[in-house]
């Protein structure tokens, strides 16, 4: 059971998808003050303890998005920022019942790991690859934050309770619950992706097939102006109607012979 209603939790976290990165001119000014103002875990943790990130604003997803040119912005140190970015945006589940420095660094170790995007080497993945990451992250964690308020929910768990790996069941109300939310996010975007593709492909069998039939009408057509013509006899016709058609056209043709043939009479009055 929760306490007494205190306020909703947490600051308006951007789930956008990654946006086109910007020009270099935009992330020169920028980022070299996040990369030194990155915090050891140790004191990370006791300023999150201390209440000073629980109206932290996040990182917004453009400008995020125009460092990912940036050559002299190591892969590493981008990481840092967005986890330590996100570290700060989830000090709102706790901002009723504030988490100690312990359970704040036990959780850091947490969600380090659980962000991975590090390759075989140690080493941090490119900067796309962990943009995504934050933002499922920020996804994730926005749809917690929602659930906690819809419940008016402040007894909410420790930090390190919240991000145990451990805890993967619903009545653990954990952050690791929140994966198969994101889950079925990427299940109903891939379902909708999957029916636009499939819509379209329709729509170009259509117009596919609109073309041929208008390229086979306009060949039934010529070839009965050859009849009326005299150029070629009836026999002669529907030998190239059975040759050279698709089968409607084939079935139209005395009924198309007929509609010519009265429409050349007419004209000839």
């Amino acid at each position: 059971t929760g306490a007494a209603k205190k306020g909703k939790l947490g600051a308006e976290i951007s789930n956008s998808s990654v946006e086109k990165p910007g020009t270099p001119q935009q992330e020169v000014a920028t980022y070299s003050e996040y990369v030194a103002n990155l915090e050891t875990r140790y004191d990370l943790a006791a300023k999150l303890a201390n209440g000073e990130f629980n109206y932290y604003t996040p990182l917004d997803i453009k400008l995020l998005n125009s460092w990912l040119p940036s050559i002299s912005l190591s892969d590493d140190d981008f990481r840092d920022i967005l986890i330590q970015d996100f570290a700060k945006t989830a000090a709102a589940i706790n901002r009723h019942n504030q988490a100690g420095a312990g359970s704040w660094y036990n959780a850091l170790g947490y969600i380090d790991t659980d962000f991975g995007c590090i390759n075989f080497q140690g080493r941090a993945m490119n900067k796309e690859t962990c943009l995504k990451k934050l933002v499922e992250f920020r996804y994730r964690l926005r749809w917690a934050i929602n659930w906690f308020n819809k419940r008016e929910w402040t007894n909410t768990p420790y930090a390190s309770k919240y991000f145990d790996p451990s805890r993967t069941l619903p009545t653990d109300i954990s952050w690791q619950y929140t994966k198969k939310v994101w889950s079925k996010k990427m299940q109903r975007i891939t379902k909708i992706a999957a029916e636009k593709k499939r819509k379209a492909a329709e729509a170009a069998r259509r117009k596919a097939a609109l073309s041929t039939d208008r390229k086979a009408r306009k060949k039934l057509d010529n070839a009965i102006y050859r009849y009326l013509r005299n150029e070629i006899n009836f026999t002669q016709l529907t030998a190239y109607s059975v040759r050279e058609l698709p089968k409607p056209q084939q079935d139209q043709l005395l009924k198309r012979l007929e509609v010519l043939t009265l429409r050349r009479l007419t004209k000839n009055k």
